[in-house]
C-alpha cells in the first residue's frame, strides 16, 4: 500500500465506519502508534512502515479538521465502483474536492 492515495484512504476510514463504528475508528487513529497496531492487526506484515505517517495525517484530516471547516464525507456506490463525495456540514450539499482543497489550504494545509 505505500504510495496510497488520499482518496483511497479516506474510503477505507469510511468502510471501517460502516462496519465499527465512528467512535471505533476514532480510537483507532488516534495516535500513530495505535493506528499501527490496528494495521498490524488489519494487514498483517503486509503493509509498508510508509504508510503509518501518511494514514495518521488523512485520519486527522477526517476526524478533526473536516469537521472544524465543516465539511464530511461519504463513500457512495455506483455503476463503476465507489466515490468518496464531500458535504457542506451546514448546507448539507455536496462539495468539489476543489472547494475541500481550497478550505484547507485557508488553513495553511495541503490536502
Amino acid at each position: 500500500m505505500a504510495g496510497t492515495d488520499i482518496e483511497t484512504l479516506m474510503k477505507w476510514l469510511d468502510r471501517e465506519e460502516q462496519e465499527w463504528g465512528i467512535q471505533a475508528m476514532i480510537g483507532r487513529t488516534v495516535t500513530e502508534d495505535r493506528l499501527a497496531a490496528w494495521l498490524q492487526e488489519e494487514l498483517g506484515m503486509r503493509y509498508s512502515p510508509d504508510l503509518v505517517p501518511t494514514f495518521y495525517e488523512v485520519a486527522r484530516a477526517k476526524y478533526e479538521i473536516m469537521p472544524a471547516i465543516n465539511i464530511s464525507t461519504a463513500v457512495y456506490e455506483r455503476k463503476w465502483g465507489k466515490q468518496l463525495i464531500y458535504r457542506d456540514i451546514n448546507t448539507g450539499k455536496f462539495i468539489s474536492y476543489k472547494t475541500v482543497a481550497e478550505r484547507f489550504g485557508s488553513l495553511g494545509l495541503l490536502f
